[in-house]
């Protein structure tokens, strides 16, 4: 295994655990790995980053990302994947990205721009939109009621 985990089996690209990624021990796969959450709860359909608007601010991310990798000023080292719940509905909607697990909430299409180009382009932190971890409603995914994992 790449990543030195016992059982993992990760191939040389894996970004699994303290070795993984690249093939070079101690490196992630991607230097930014984006998740927003758009999921949308049907038995709490109020209490979701649905029903914040996170379908048409996945949208607006994905075209501001687009348009600045494109213009090179992102590389292919950074991913942006659409999720389902993240465990911090209350804050919503929410980004983490990883590998430094830090989180975030975007409420407008400024929100989303400005987590793009400060974060992700300029890599300086953005406190404005940060979630602090004493900021959780609990444990992490206790708004799913087991629901959604």
């Amino acid at each position: 295994s790449c990543c030195g985990l016992t059982g993992c089996g990760c191939g040389p690209r894996a970004s699994c655990g303290p070795g993984g990624g690249k093939g070079v021990p101690g490196s992630p796969l991607y230097e930014k790995h984006i998740f927003l959450c758009t999921m949308e709860k049907k038995w709490d359909p109020q209490n979701c980053c649905a029903a914040k608007g996170a379908g048409d601010l996945a949208k607006k991310f994905w075209a501001h990302f687009d348009a600045r990798q494109k213009a090179g000023e992102i590389g292919t080292d950074v991913k942006v994947t659409q999720c389902h719940c993240l465990g911090r509905c209350h804050a919503g909607p929410t980004v983490v990205v990883y590998p430094k697990g830090e989180w975030f909430t975007i409420k407008t299409e400024e929100d989303a721009k400005e987590l793009i180009d400060t974060y992700v382009v300029k890599n300086l932190p953005v406190p404005r939109l940060a979630i602090p971890p004493e900021a959780s409603s609990g444990k992490t995914g206790s708004c799913c009621k087991g629901q959604c994992h």
